[in-house]
């Protein structure tokens, strides 16, 4: 095949234009002002952040926070309550979310590129752009639930191409060439919207929850910090053991029979609620949320009753060992490694009544999280 014809071979011109739309969107660097608290990276290195509120995070009491993930007056309302040992996983699964996005923003764009090359480079004959017109509607199809306003506005051109393209070829012996570049003028708009203007927005907002991640982590190691000097505590006064034991494993107890309720489809049940709040009672526990989620669901409110059982849930769990080494052990930053390792050594000595060797285990938790995998130095020269 000589140059020119591979230089008019649609796919091999399209997988260009995207390599250097990649490369563009790789050179894009969000610029955030307000930068002036110190974060945690996932390496366990230092990163500046911004103050919680700043970022949509607020604290509704130890341990549990409300996280809105709506910035400058842009993105998602709703706000969701959860706890320290999972906001940071639900941080690195929105950024994860938009790598996705992008990835299938990438197959997208170079079909429609090959499509709209095809109308410029090949011959417009009437079954050509029959075929074209089905191609463009299946990429349609592909996208027909998007909610993003560029997003929305650019499938817009996408029907305006399909519509142009149509009105291309209504009569039999003869193709409008006005028609076609029309069309291909809008499938250049797609182009630009859905890619360029889309890129620059998910990178700034893929950045920001970075940023986000790297206030919580700093939030979320301070308090697994001192929850480990609680439990330590607790744990070296010999008489205390069994009964904490039995009360975390109470705590668990109760927490698992709220949660099958909250997260079951079905109506929930009051007479089942009741019988909950009978026994927290009993127990001598604080019971204010179940009082207002029974009193709601009286009401007629579920939905208010389900948000007050989910924070009832969480209060339950946040300072349980057992739950913290569950937790920590699906944590894929790589300073913590060793130290969910030690968490759930003590999660599981604690359960064989070897309470002394899992203050030991605590200890050493501590010290992983507080070092976050920085080796010390041995030797008084400097390094090579």
């Amino acid at each position: 095949m000589c140059a020119s014809e591979q230089k008019k071979d649609p796919k091999r011109s399209a997988a260009a234009m995207e390599t250097w739309r990649r490369r563009r969107r790789a050179a894009v660097v969000p610029n955030f002002s307000g930068l002036i608290v110190e974060g945690i990276a996932g390496d366990g290195s230092k990163a500046m952040t911004k103050e919680l509120g700043r970022l949509g995070i607020y604290r509704k009491c130890d341990g549990i926070l409300s996280i809105h993930f709506r910035r400058d007056r842009k993105g998602p309302k709703t706000a969701i309550v959860t706890d320290v040992y999972r906001a940071v996983r639900m941080t690195k699964h929105i950024e994860e979310g938009y790598l996705k996005e992008l990835e299938k923003n990438d197959r997208v764009l170079k079909s429609i590129s090959v499509e709209n090359l095809k109308l410029a480079y090949g011959k417009k004959g009437g079954e050509e752009i029959r075929e074209t017109i089905e191609n463009i509607k299946c990429v349609l199809k592909s996208i027909r639930r998007i909610r993003v306003p560029k997003k929305t506005f650019s499938r817009d051109q996408l029907k305006y191409a399909i519509s142009y393209l149509e009105d291309a070829i209504k009569e039999q012996d003869k193709i409008d060439g006005r028609k076609i570049s029309m069309a291909c003028a809008k499938l250049v708009s797609f182009r630009t919207r859905f890619g360029n203007w889309r890129d620059k927005e998910v990178v700034a907002i893929k950045e920001y929850s970075k940023i986000r991640g790297f206030a919580l982590r700093g939030l979320r190691d301070a308090w697994i910090l001192r929850n480990i000097s609680n439990w330590t505590r607790y744990l070296e006064k010999e008489k205390r053991c069994f009964q904490m034991k039995a009360l975390w494993l109470r705590d668990l107890k109760f927490s698992d029979k709220l949660e099958k309720l909250v997260e079951s489809k079905r109506k929930i049940s009051l007479e089942k609620v009741g019988e909950i709040n009978r026994e927290l009672y009993d127990a001598g526990y604080n019971k204010n949320r179940i009082d207002k989620a029974y009193t709601a669901l009286i009401a007629g409110n579920e939905k208010e009753a389900r948000k007050l059982l989910r924070e009832y849930i969480l209060l339950l769990r946040v300072r349980n060992p057992i739950y913290a080494a569950k937790e920590m052990e699906n944590e894929t930053d790589t300073y913590y490694i060793k130290a969910a390792e030690y968490l759930k050594t003590a999660a599981t000595l604690i359960s064989r009544n070897v309470f002394s060797r899992a203050v030991y285990c605590f200890e050493k938790a501590g010290e992983e999280i507080r070092n976050r995998g920085i080796k010390p130095q041995t030797s008084l020269t400097f390094p090579s």
